[in-house]
C-alpha cells in the first residue's frame, strides 16, 4: 500500500508513516495488545501489529528524516511525559522523503 502511494507522489515529497508495534515492550503491556487484538477480530476488525523491520521495509527507495523510524515519542524527545509512558513503545513513526 505504501509503495503505491509512493508512486503518486512528487519527487520530493515526504511521506509519513506511524504504526501499532509490541516488540519493545513489556509482558504485561504485550498481553494487553495482544487482547486488543483479539477484541478487534472478534467484532470482525483486524488491527496488524508489525515489527520495526516490516514498516522499515516500506520506506525502501526512500531517505528517511532523522531521526528515522523510531519510538513515536522520540519525535518529540523534548516531551517527558511522552517518553516516560507506558505506551511508548507501542509505536513506530517515521518520515521519509520520495
Amino acid at each position: 500500500m505504501i509503495a503505491a502511494y509512493r508512486e503518486r507522489l512528487t519527487p520530493g515529497s515526504f511521506i509519513a508513516v506511524s504504526h501499532i508495534a509490541s516488540e519493545q515492550a513489556g509482558p504485561e503491556l504485550r498481553a494487553q495488545v495482544t487482547r486488543l487484538v483479539d477484541a478487534c477480530a472478534a467484532a470482525d476488525e483486524h488491527v496488524y501489529i508489525r515489527s520495526h523491520r516490516e514498516i522499515l521495509d516500506w520506506f525502501e527507495g526512500m531517505r528517511l528524516v532523522e531521526p528515522g523510524l523510531v519510538c513515536l515519542p522520540d519525535w518529540r524527545p523534548d516531551n517527558l511525559l511522552e517518553q516516560e509512558a507506558v505506551a511508548r513503545a507501542l509505536g513506530y513513526g517515521g518520515v521519509a522523503r520520495v
